[in-house]
């Protein structure tokens, strides 16, 4: 079995065998802070059964497929950041012009779409069962809606689609190959990344400039979460929607073991 750590075995070949390995991996793979003390931690297993379910929820509920477009329009969020993920498992080409579904967390978001045969409506809220927001508003946007926080939890744990072949393109003229040699780059040039102090980095912070407005935003910030997750670290997300004060952010750093990644 392939381990995914700084100091381990090289980053698996492929994207597939990734989210193979990363499925058994039990330490963290992603934390997020929010307002008001929230905070989520997920390990790789479990980010792995969010993402399986995700997936199988868009092939099942949205017809999607390898090649098939999708897009992503929401702010820097760990669901949404699922969302993506899943889209990358099932193969799909990120592509705001004519996507045949797309994701949202509100109405403003979806007024950003462009006519998707599906809307998954993604709730922000922590421990939500339901969207919180008006459905009946985004049924302006897409022929369907779907309540993702409702639908995702009844899905498969293991992923039951086709594996999308790596010669797809992940955006135009730009194959899931590629991107995942990059993404193996990445994760190599993390595998040294220490704290002041010299300690290993247990997780690297994504910049909160990242998020999902675009095809190519989208992309460049899932590229650098499977990046860190494939260096052996967690993903480490502030909710950018927050005014942290430096003192704050600087205390969850420290107290995470985590070192922030300039936006690239």
């Amino acid at each position: 079995m392939v381990t995914l750590s700084p100091t381990g075995p090289a980053v698996p070949a492929s994207l597939n065998r990734f989210f193979e390995a990363l499925s058994s991996v039990q330490t963290p793979a992603l934390i997020w802070y929010s307002d008001n003390g929230e905070r989520i931690e997920l390990s790789g297993r479990v980010l792995m059964n969010w993402v399986n379910k995700t997936a199988n929820l868009l092939i099942e509920e949205c017809d999607l497929a390898t090649e098939e477009a999708f897009d992503l329009q929401a702010p820097l969020h760990w669901r949404p950041l699922v969302v993506g993920l899943a889209a990358l498992r099932v193969g799909a080409t990120l592509d705001r012009d004519e996507p045949l579904a797309a994701a949202v967390c509100t109405e403003q978001d979806a007024r950003f779409v462009n006519g998707p045969a599906y809307l998954l409506a993604v709730d922000r809220a922590p421990l939500a069962l339901a969207y919180s927001g008006d459905l009946t508003a985004l049924q302006t946007y897409a022929d369907e809606v779907l309540d993702f926080c409702a639908l995702v939890p009844s899905m498969g744990d293991h992923y039951e689609g086709l594996l999308p072949d790596e010669s797809a393109e992940v955006v135009e003229g730009f194959t899931y190959s590629e991107a995942y040699a990059q993404i193996r780059q990445l994760a190599d040039s993390y595998r040294g990344e220490t704290l002041s102090g010299g300690q290993r980095a247990l997780a690297l912070m994504l910049s909160p400039s990242y998020g999902f407005d675009s095809s190519e935003a989208t992309l460049s910030t899932l590229m650098q979460a499977l990046a860190i997750m494939a260096s052996g670290r967690a993903v480490f997300l502030a909710d950018p929607a927050v005014e942290w004060s430096e003192e704050r952010l600087a205390s969850f750093l420290e107290a995470e073991r985590a070192k922030e990644l300039p936006c690239s």
